[in-house]
């Protein structure tokens, strides 16, 4: 976890329960209006905060927690690769398969066939 740079340690306490929170609520869409309310702060502090703490934006944070879990569906799961993709909120299978492959250097049908031998 990097170094806070500014905010209170009871602001740090809250953004470590919000990272918490977000884990835990993958499965609801999420704005920074709504993701600040939660955190209980205004939208720049929660995203400078969350940066500090964790070295990536809240967002950048969700989108890979969801390819993360995306991944481990495709490994147990006989679940369609289209369908793993809307679940983690992507609304095309190419832009999903881009992301994937970014994340994970392969892509989701060649890690399935991978896991499959």
């Amino acid at each position: 976890m990097a170094r806070p740079r500014r905010g209170s340690a009871k602001d740090i306490e809250y953004i470590a329960e919000f990272h918490s929170w977000i884990l835990s609520h993958l499965d609801m869409p999420h704005s920074l209006t709504s993701l600040a309310e939660q955190a209980g702060f205004s939208i720049s502090k929660m995203q400078r905060l969350f940066r500090e703490v964790y070295d990536v934006s809240v967002i950048a944070f969700i989108r890979h927690e969801k390819l993360v879990r995306a991944k481990g569906q495709i490994e147990v799961t006989n679940m369609n690769i289209k369908s793993i993709a809307s679940e983690a909120g992507y609304r095309s299978l190419p832009a999903f398969t881009a992301a994937f492959s970014i994340a994970f250097n392969v892509t989701p049908a060649l890690l399935r066939r991978q896991i499959r031998k």
